[in-house]
């Protein structure tokens, strides 16, 4: 145990440490059902990409407290559960950042609905400018982090009598590369090396312009979705034993087809805006154009039946 701290420090650590030790299960609980709620709530489910929890363990915990107290900041049994709110913890993993305004609303959906309280108004720890003025607009403060560091806080307390907490974070797929390889060499303490430092600052301004790129492809994909629609094929052919739809937009790769009442054959496939050149093929050899579509187009000789699709 280090010589700077005094007896009564060192005392006052181990009984922090025990406590916690007795309650753990409280926060193992907790986060659990947090966990269950998140897991199955429809609003919040689909956006969920990855997710987990962990409690504290009791060493690493110690090693905290140590580190909290050369700093001046001393913590026991009289004040643990309030100091240290981060004893559990849920990491909830997303895509891309204009999915957080949506999980922001079902999070604190869930916890009105299950009672629960924040422990402090969240927060999203971020060193961009462009992205603290996207949090604001969804109702969460920034907080500018040296470390570049880019998550969204939650300190959920539980309704129980023992004062149990649960940190959730929330961040992209992106901003979670960052935040394993800074965990993995620069805590608890900070690597003594420059470079490594350096490093990862750059790291840190990667991830975040991968992030805005994933940001922008799906903002692309979305644009084009409300610019299409689904078009559905039907050919008559009862005597066939497989048809497949073969169009241009999917590289002419064949769409299995389904055989309804009286051989009609039908598949439906979601088209952007625009000329989309097709073909039927029956039992894998015999390409036809569509016999009910006098509309065609002439690719490299070859005619084509074609269906436009009109921007919605």
């Amino acid at each position: 145990m280090p010589d700077a701290l005094t007896l009564d420090v060192i005392v006052g650590i181990d009984e922090a440490v025990k406590l916690f030790g007795k309650a753990r299960p409280l926060f193992e609980g907790f986060a659990q059902a947090l966990m269950a709620y998140f897991q199955t709530d429809p609003k919040l489910a689909p956006y969920i990409h990855f997710i987990k929890y962990r409690v504290k363990d009791p060493e690493h915990l110690r090693a905290k407290l140590i580190r909290k107290a050369k700093k001046g900041q001393i913590v026991n049994s009289n004040n643990l559960f309030d100091a240290i709110t981060d004893l559990a913890g849920i990491r909830i993993i997303h895509l891309h950042t204009t999915q957080m305004k949506i999980i922001h609303q079902a999070i604190s959906s869930i916890l009105e609905e299950q009672q629960l309280r924040l422990v402090e108004d969240p927060n999203a720890n971020c060193w961009d400018v462009e992205y603290e003025e996207i949090f604001k607009s969804y109702g969460i403060k920034p907080r500018s982090r040296p470390s570049m560091y880019t998550t969204v806080h939650y300190v959920i307390r539980a309704n129980q009598k023992t004062n149990v907490t649960c940190e959730v974070q929330t961040r992209t797929l992106m901003d979670e590369v960052w935040g394993e390889v800074s965990h993995r060499v620069n805590y608890p303490e900070e690597s003594k090396s420059v470079n490594c430092q350096d490093q990862l600052k750059v790291l840190a301004r990667l991830t975040t312009g991968g992030t805005r790129l994933v940001d922008s492809i799906f903002s692309s994909h979305l644009e084009a979705l409300s610019h299409g629609s689904n078009c559905e094929f039907r050919v008559l052919l009862p005597d066939a034993l497989c048809v497949e739809l073969m169009c241009q937009q999917k590289q002419w790769e064949g769409i299995p087809m389904l055989k309804g009442e009286g051989g009609i054959w039908t598949a439906v496939v979601w088209f952007p805006a625009g000329d989309h050149p097709y073909k039927f093929r029956i039992n894998g050899a015999e390409w036809i154009v569509d016999p009910e579509n006098t509309a065609t187009k002439t690719i490299d000789g070859v005619v084509n039946s074609v269906v436009t699709i009109h921007k919605s």
